[in-house]
């Protein structure tokens, strides 16, 4: 037999690892000596340790292992194939964000961000072209209530066909996006448009 200090050594990790797993139902020891209480383990169970390290290695969690050891020659295919369909989902998934990352670093300034980031994109006839800003409102339901804007970077709004991106901006209906920082969020800021004296405006 072999005691718990003996078997950490052989399999690599710590005496706490071991405990967990017993306490998890997935690796328990052969023996507890009635004297000393000291967990004693087997050969054979330096191989189904080393089956858990394999598991682990193929993504599966803890109590998955257990189901695995437990479990008949149907189940335990099922299970395979279950991890396999998850496995080539992950690679679907990494593959995908390796395209958006190409995206990112090959022409920033051209970049198409609602078919990079996947947002729905719906047109709104009428509002595309550039837009400027004229101020701020102290009440976004009175027009008139307008004062010279502060703090304001951009004096230009464009609302580029397709909600194409352009410097930090790009929308769909009734949202303008802006990116903050180099590779920040898209904050969503609602917009409205409406006529006044024949001029059309765009509260946002």
């Amino acid at each position: 037999m072999i005691k718990i200090g003996n078997m950490a050594k052989i399999c690599g990790v710590n005496t706490q690892t071991l405990r967990y797993y017993d306490a998890e139902g997935v690796l328990c020891p052969e023996a507890t000596d009635k004297n000393t209480g000291y967990r004693l383990y087997s050969p054979s169970d330096i191989e189904k340790f080393r089956k858990i390290q394999f598991y682990k290695s193929l993504g599966f969690e803890l109590n998955e292992i257990k189901e695995l050891f437990n479990a008949d020659s149907e189940k335990f295919r099922a299970m395979m194939i279950k991890r396999k369909k998850a496995m080539l989902s992950d690679i679907t998934a990494s593959k995908e964000n390796i395209r958006k990352i190409d995206e990112l670093t090959r022409e920033p300034e051209k970049l198409d961000f609602f078919a990079l980031l996947d947002f729905p994109f719906t047109d709104d006839p009428g509002v595309a072209g550039k837009w400027t800003l004229c101020g701020q409102l102290a009440d976004k339901n009175d027009i008139n209530s307008v004062s010279e804007p502060e703090g304001f970077v951009h004096k230009e709004i464009p609302f580029l066909p397709g909600g194409a991106f352009v410097w930090v901006w790009f929308w769909t209906k009734g949202v303008l996006y802006r990116i903050l920082g180099d590779h920040g969020f898209a904050v969503p800021n609602p917009y409205a448009t409406l006529e006044k004296d024949g001029e059309k405006y765009m509260i946002i």
